[in-house]
């Protein structure tokens, strides 16, 4: 059985959190089909809703298409204000993600998260 943290059981495809880094980021971003929720510990984890794109909508139902599901982890190496990126993806297809694919998916995150200031 899942727990609780798991962005599966709540519908999410892409789960996001960024952390550390010298500006000591603590952000999370759910991204479900149509819309997401951004939450950062500095607004008391108030979250909020970015509706999408049509664009970003019909981009993102193809990467569920054709990616199973897939984890990206990213942290700077080990220095006081190491900053670290995780992302959990959960798809239907079977194709792997490419190094380009993977890139993508962080630059789609990291747009749909600045939308939600």
């Amino acid at each position: 059985e899942a727990g609780v943290s798991d962005p599966i059981d709540q519908g999410a495809v892409i789960s996001w959190n960024r952390s550390g880094g010298i500006a000591g980021f603590c952000d999370s971003l759910l991204v479900f089909q149509g819309y997401a929720l951004a939450s950062s510990c500095k607004n008391n984890n108030t979250q909020n809703r970015v509706i999408m794109t049509p664009q970003q909508i019909a981009t993102l139902q193809d990467w569920t298409k054709r990616f199973g599901s897939f984890t990206i982890e990213q942290k700077d190496g080990a220095v006081a204000d190491a900053m670290s990126v995780s992302l959990i993806f959960t798809g239907s297809g079977n194709e792997n993600p490419s190094d380009a694919d993977k890139t993508a998916l962080l630059e789609f995150v990291n747009q749909l998260y600045a939308a939600a200031k």
